[in-house]
């Protein structure tokens, strides 16, 4: 028996978790080829248990090694999980993400993060260090070029897990820092071990040609008869219907006529904007029949930290209730939600969203229930789409992908949670690997770029912070995310973490131009007005990047906000 075998061994003791056929195949497959691998993509379904994998990895690095760092590309997945790994290993664990500064450097032996943290840390610009950084960037300080070989060796001393990847995937540059990532594991001998419920082959195409073959592991997941897990999802019983709608109010109205003879209802709305799912919240509350009744929460991410970790928890005493209950969310369901439901409705959304969102369908002893996936029609029909930038947009996603989420149901016999073929449903790797050939792809300029930074030992972070600011402002995403904080929570007594709300650079920008931001929340936990600073603030006009020097280079941490908060629908914008 090899050291990661028993060390998930106790994990599964210690929790009293019952082992996974696929998860002690992925353990096993790991645990032989820990010596000669360096980059592993294990596949497992929603819900199928692969977090036992991220303990057991935090277990053997912390006995066998030196630390773990477990990423995740949502702050929900981070704070769903957080709790397990304290559970088993106390004190030693810490977490580093926006206003959460327990494991600088990410310092602590096991370290939970977001992708975004892990990136800056990888190309040498720790959060610690950044304001520094950038001040000397910006030519108003010198001799300040941070801890940057400390931020770099704490990810090359860590074996590093990177959970629910196709998010980081689907980030614009995030197949390119995944390559970045993957590459230096390979040639420093760091462990980088990816895990996600749907990996297109175009992604583990990708992965094999940055690393090699030599040095690559896919385990996939294979449909094993005898595994309970399979057998319970091939057992349930429920149809999928998919059509266009004109409004949130047809979709209230399917829910309301959904689930006759069900002994009792759960149902699920996800909508792809916050705007659409408060306005279905508000009509649901207007609605008759079996929802008069109905217990009703909406969840999306213009919560305050507080209020979302309390509504998290309301979802899980909800499930443990016997009263019928509809949950409205948005994106932010699709990981470290763990939800089930018997009457399932999403608006249009690519295929990995799909088969996430869907993964709290029927998660538990349901054993049927009916399914809706919807889409906004133009006045033929057809999926109404917009332009950016060139490409077709259906709201926040990639109108090609969404387009072909639409066929697949359409096909007929839908498999929702199982990837492969079975004696009943089609599995949805075919739709996965169909949908995404030619997606991923690694510009390889930034991908230079990057791999030389992390090479430069006397400029490498004025050279991260250069290539921040020419990307906007964040290595991953088309800009940086900032926390607004509501005047009327510190009012209340909230501190300034727990009221909280992550929202872009360009809406914090439009806010102060509207008036509607006007003091700014500083490193040493003071509040001041945002002048004599306004000017510099107004360079969050041109871009994500200016925010983010205005913000290290001040010492600003956040920006209070004379908006609207309401504890049941969230941050009013509207």
């Amino acid at each position: 028996m090899g050291p990661l075998i028993r060390h998930y061994g106790r994990v599964l003791e210690e929790l009293g978790w019952v082992s996974r056929p696929a998860i002690d195949e992925a353990i096993e497959a790991m645990d032989s080829a820990w010596g000669e691998k360096d980059v592993f993509l294990i596949e497992a379904p929603t819900g199928y248990g692969k977090t036992a994998v991220s303990l057991a990895i935090a277990r053997y690095s912390l006995e066998e090694e030196a630390k773990a760092i477990i990423a995740y590309p949502l702050r929900t997945l981070l704070e769903d999980q957080v709790g397990r790994f304290r559970q088993l290993f106390g004190g030693v664990v810490g977490v580093r993400y926006m206003l959460h500064p327990e494991s600088p450097y990410l310092v602590k032996p096991v370290t939970l993060t977001t992708i975004d943290t892990l990136a800056l840390n990888y190309v040498g610009l720790a959060a610690e260090d950044l304001g520094k950084v950038m001040k000397h960037y910006d030519g108003t300080a010198t001799r300040s070029l941070g801890h940057y070989l400390f931020s770099r060796a704490s990810v090359l001393m860590s074996n590093v897990v990177i959970d629910e990847a196709h998010l980081v995937a689907d980030l614009p540059n995030g197949p390119t820092v995944l390559a970045a990532i993957a590459r230096t594991a390979a040639e420093e001998g760091m462990k980088l071990v990816l895990m996600t419920a749907t990996a297109p082959k175009q992604l583990r195409n990708l992965l094999t040609e940055v690393v090699g073959e030599d040095r690559f592991l896919h385990i996939p997941f294979r449909a094993r008869s005898g595994d309970p897990f399979v057998e319970e999802r091939e057992a349930k019983e429920y149809s999928v219907e998919a059509r266009p709608v004109r409004g949130v109010e047809e979709v209230v109205e399917w829910v309301e006529g959904a689930g006759e003879g069900l002994r009792r209802r759960k149902a699920l709305l996800v909508f792809n904007t916050v705007r659409e799912a408060v306005k279905a919240y508000d009509a649901l509350n207007a609605a008759g029949g079996w929802l008069r009744g109905a217990e009703k929460v909406l969840i999306h991410s213009r919560f305050a930290s507080a209020h979302r970790e309390a509504l998290v928890d309301k979802l899980k005493q909800l499930e443990s209730g016997e009263r019928d209950y509809v949950v409205v969310a948005t994106q932010v369901v699709e990981a470290g939600v763990d939800i089930t439901s018997n009457i399932f409705a999403s608006d249009a959304a690519p295929p990995t969203s799909l088969i996430q969102r869907a993964g709290r369908f029927l998660r538990r002893e349901e054993c049927c229930g009916e399914a809706l996936l919807w889409w906004s029609a133009d006045d033929s029909g057809n999926l109404e789409t917009r332009e950016a930038d060139g490409a077709l947009i259906y709201k926040v996603y990639p109108a090609r992908l969404v387009e072909e989420t639409i066929k697949w149901i359409r096909s007929g016999c839908p498999g929702l949670h199982l990837p492969d073929y079975t004696s009943r449903r089609a599995g949805y790797r075919v739709l996965i690997d169909r949908a995404y050939e030619g997606v991923y792809r690694v510009a390889h300029n930034l991908l230079s770029a990057i791999l030389d930074i992390t090479k430069d030992f006397s400029r490498g972070s004025i050279r991260a912070a250069e290539l921040m600011t020419e990307l906007g402002g964040s290595l991953l995403r088309d800009g940086v995310m900032a926390p607004l904080i509501p005047k009327a929570l510190l009012e209340r007594g909230y501190s300034p973490r727990d009221a909280s709300v992550p929202v872009s650079a360009h809406l914090v920008a439009s806010l102060i131009r509207k008036g509607l931001v006007g003091e700014c929340l500083m490193s040493d936990g003071s509040i001041r007005p945002l002048d004599p600073w306004v000017a510099l603030g107004r360079r969050t006009r041109r871009s994500g990047a200016a925010l983010a020097s205005f913000m290290s280079g001040f010492g600003v941490v956040g920006f209070v906000t004379s908006l609207g908060y309401d504890e049941v629908r969230g941050l009013a914008l509207q």
